[in-house]
């Protein structure tokens, strides 16, 4: 007697055991806290994330409150106590926790894969985040005084012979713990996208926002650990009342390199990133591929990893994209910007597009960027030099940058992939009233810091204030893409190209039934052109 069973495929042995894991609980709280299933995982990143920037928020409006009569510039100027909080809840926190929300529900939709790669750690580094997170509002409470902030760029170096309280050492805990989660999920998805593809995707063949996730997560991966390790020099500094940042010029450097946000690529790694996501939702609604063929990976997969390349090339941290008058680094980072913008544009003629409502808070983002751009001219041609006013304006253009283009780029995904996330396919009227509240909201918290640097009073924050409380208003109208009752959504409501409008809406346990054939970023847009050719029925 001969036995005939088919070999199973490679791996299949471990994706069969990690679907008896999953299914041991289907239901309950417990089937969410210790899931490894990346669209359980997505979602709670996401609104972690959301939760972040809306605490971020709060907090900046609630420490303001008792210094209205004394300083309100304080809401807009780095180095002070709200605006640490600020950083630590939003930039920190906040939009890295949202970015990868999306990636981890997405990536492995279209590359194919039903699962994560290192599913267990990516639910550590969400828990990390949260315990990270966690730690940090806890040392902002139970401190009385200016903690070291990441959005100044002059360390407020400790006292020598004397040990730091325990807020700071909590902090910078706080921190480190978020940094490994950070460092850990951008290993799992850089190890998705190279290794969980399905059978017959290769690389190439890979959609704009995978290739903006793989450029993302590598730069990630080489930047954190000395984020790490500067937050190691920082603890000693303050727990032995050290003098490492305090020892002129070169403490000085360290600390703009390794701690403070604006001189680090993380600060505008999550804005570059948002190309490929761009892309993709322009890709959908002009219903045709992108012109331009191998240079849109490029743009997306490099775009991410030009913030490392200036970083690593010893960028004087004070002629950063955040000084007040325009640099070469600033225009190095636009450049794959106006590239994707060229793809785009060429890429209408001979479409036909139709109104999708990611568009809205798509071309929304853009106008940040434009913002900063114009404002970053009149710095140089105004002649903003003085250290206060440098402070606060290069603080209005982390708002922009940093937290206005890739919050409206990522609300623009939320939007484009909510079929997906809840299996609703939102209105344009509601996507619009959420663009309008985010892009209101940002432009207001960051403009008092551009007037304070052109010579502006106190009055001002007044603006900013006003500013917070209604981005607030915009994260709550975007929360229920993420966390909102569950749909059933056509798998496919908006004719889209890439392979994870394949799947159900949302998708089921295992992403997909079938998978269509693989032969360029754009399998849906092929098959639907060869049922065209030979009359038939591309489904």
């Amino acid at each position: 007697m001969t036995l005939t069973d088919t070999r199973p495929a490679a791996g299949a042995f471990d994706d069969a055991a990690d679907d008896a894991r999953a299914s041991i609980v289907e239901h309950g709280l417990t089937a969410w806290i210790g899931s490894g299933d990346h669209k359980h995982l997505g979602l709670m990143f996401a609104a972690f994330g959301l939760a972040s920037i809306v605490t971020g928020m709060v907090c900046a409006f609630v420490f303001q409150l008792p210094s209205m009569g004394d300083s309100p510039l304080a809401f807009v100027m780095p180095g002070s106590r709200l605006a640490s909080a600020g950083t630590v809840a939003t930039f920190v926190v906040g939009i890295p926790a949202l970015w990868i929300g999306l990636a981890t529900y997405v990536v492995p939709l279209q590359v194919g894969g039903h699962r994560l790669a290192l599913p267990r750690l990516h639910n550590l580094a969400l828990w990390l985040f949260v315990v990270g997170a966690g730690l940090s509002a806890v040392a902002f409470v139970i401190d009385e005084t200016r903690l070291s902030s990441l959005a100044s760029s002059v360390p407020a170096a400790a006292t020598e012979g004397q040990a730091a309280t325990d807020a700071v050492e909590l902090l910078i805990a706080g921190l480190a713990v978020v940094a490994l989660g950070t460092l850990f999920a951008a290993i799992v998805l850089l190890v998705t996208v190279l290794n969980r593809r399905a059978g017959g995707v290769r690389l190439r063949h890979v959609p704009a926002f995978t290739w903006s996730t793989f450029g993302a997560s590598l730069t990630l991966l080489l930047s954190t650990p000395v984020f790490l390790a500067g937050l190691v020099l920082l603890w000693f500094d303050q727990h032995y009342g050290g003098t490492v940042f305090a020892s002129g010029a070169g403490g000085l450097r360290i600390w703009q390199h390794e701690l403070w946000l604006l001189g680090r690529p993380e600060a505008i790694v999550f804005t570059l990133a948002g190309i490929g996501l761009s892309c993709d939702i322009v890709a959908t609604a002009l219903r045709r591929p992108l012109i331009g063929g191998p240079l849109v990976p490029a743009i997306c997969a490099g775009a991410p990893l030009l913030a490392l390349v200036l970083w690593i090339g010893g960028t004087p941290a004070l002629r950063s994209p955040f000084a007040p008058i325009a640099t070469v680094p600033a225009l190095v980072l636009l450049a794959p910007v106006g590239l994707a913008l060229l793809t785009w544009l060429a890429s209408v003629r001979g479409s036909a597009p139709r109104a999708v409502p990611a568009v809205l808070p798509f071309l929304a983002h853009l106008l940040p960027l434009a913002v900063a751009l114009a404002l970053m001219i009149a710095g140089a041609a105004s002649d903003v030099t003085g250290a206060t006013e440098s402070a606060a304006f290069r603080n209005g253009q982390l708002v922009l940058l940093c937290l206005a283009t890739p919050l409206l780029g990522l609300a623009a995904g939320l939007v484009h992939w909510s079929p997906k996330l809840r299996g609703r396919v939102p209105t344009i009227a509601a996507s619009g009233g959420v663009t309008l509240l985010l892009l209101a909201g940002v432009l207001l918290l960051g403009f008092p810091g551009y007037l304070a640097g052109f010579g502006a009073d106190d009055g001002v924050a007044t603006i900013g204030i006003a500013g917070a409380l209604v981005t607030v208003l915009g994260m709550l109208a975007l929360l229920p893409t993420v966390v909102g009752p569950a749909g059933n959504a056509p798998g496919d409501p908006y004719e889209g190209l890439t392979l994870e409008w394949a799947a159900a809406s949302p998708p089921v346990r295992h992403n997909f039934d079938e998978i269509p054939p693989v032969r360029s970023p754009y399998p849906l847009y092929d098959a639907r052109a060869a049922a065209t050719a030979t009359g038939g029925d591309a489904r």
